[in-house]
């Protein structure tokens, strides 16, 4: 089931056994938030923005009740230009791109698009 939460993230409930391959309509939602077209991704259509998204990792199509939603991330815009699209208010917070550069070496910011499975948060 494709649900979508407040923030515009496209996620994807995982129901039993059973998972059709949502990577076309997750990033259809992110492209239509605008991140592919934006400057620093630059794609010129939905099919050349496609192209540089990843498969679904095998390990993350297994069902897990602790992380039930498979989320499609893409950093490239960096972080305040990716919350503009996603209508994130960011602005009164202060926040810089700066804030998402890690703090030692244990922490990798992605740079390129990535699944990670979550909870809603409760």
């Amino acid at each position: 089931m494709l649900s979508r939460n407040p923030v515009g993230f496209a996620s994807i409930i995982v129901i039993g056994d059973v998972m059709s391959d949502f990577r076309v309509e997750l990033a259809q939602c992110l492209w239509n938030c605008g991140l592919g077209r934006d400057p620093a991704v630059n794609a010129s259509d939905f099919e050349d923005y496609l192209d540089g998204i990843p498969q679904i990792p095998a390990s993350l199509i297994a069902e897990d009740p602790d992380l039930p939603f498979l989320s499609l991330a893409d950093p490239r815009p960096g972080l305040l230009q990716s919350c503009k699209l996603l209508g994130i208010k960011y602005e009164e917070l202060g926040y810089t791109d700066e804030d998402a550069v890690p703090f030692d070496d244990r922490f990798v910011t992605p740079t390129t698009p990535f699944w990670f499975r979550h909870d809603d948060g409760r």
